[in-house]
């Protein structure tokens, strides 16, 4: 029986007497997001506008004689990535949220003849911030229903003001 230490999606951070994948190296980057804005005399006054995407490095050592197959461990990574979806990291009882795959970095440090025996993976991830449950969704689902009454979204039209396309069918070069 192992111990589960977290995951990436479905790569399992694990220590069993079959299977050792486990991170070495931890590295988060958490920022805010400022404009600044220059004044007639002085310094610039700044304006904080919001808060950037998570970034965060982890370094894996894939190894042989640990129970992987280091050249398939990377291939999985890799077709994470290409599939562009984002995925759920946990580490311990911390879940951080979503991350998509932005660039997986490998180093094969020892070759057992012509298979990758201990490999080097060190991943890029971004955080990944649905826009549909962000603060925006909210004004781009208003967005949308207008887009139905105006053609081009935006506000919706104005008490007294044209009446709506919405349901009229209209030929090339005729207006309502």
């Amino acid at each position: 029986m192992g111990a589960s230490l977290g995951g990436f999606g479905d790569v399992v951070f694990e220590v069993s007497a079959d299977t050792v994948r486990t991170i070495e190296r931890f590295q988060r980057e958490s920022a805010a997001i400022y404009a600044d804005h220059m004044t007639g005399t002085g310094k610039p006054s700044s304006e904080f506008t919001g808060l950037d995407l998570d970034q965060i490095s982890l370094t894996m050592t894939l190894h042989l004689g640990l129970g992987l197959k280091p050249a398939d461990e990377v291939d999985r990574l890799i077709e994470m990535k290409d599939s562009g979806k984002a995925h759920p990291l946990l580490l311990g009882t911390k879940v951080y949220g979503f991350f998509t795959i932005r660039k997986v970095s490998e180093t094969v440090e020892t070759f057992l003849g012509a298979i990758p025996a201990v490999v080097r993976v060190e991943l890029s991830i971004k955080e990944y911030d649905d826009p549909a449950s962000g603060p925006g969704s909210e004004a781009a689902r208003r967005d949308a229903a207008n887009r139905g009454v105006t053609g081009k979204g935006g506000p919706p039209p104005l008490p007294g003001g044209k009446p709506t396309t919405a349901g009229l069918s209209l030929t090339p070069g005729e207006t309502p």
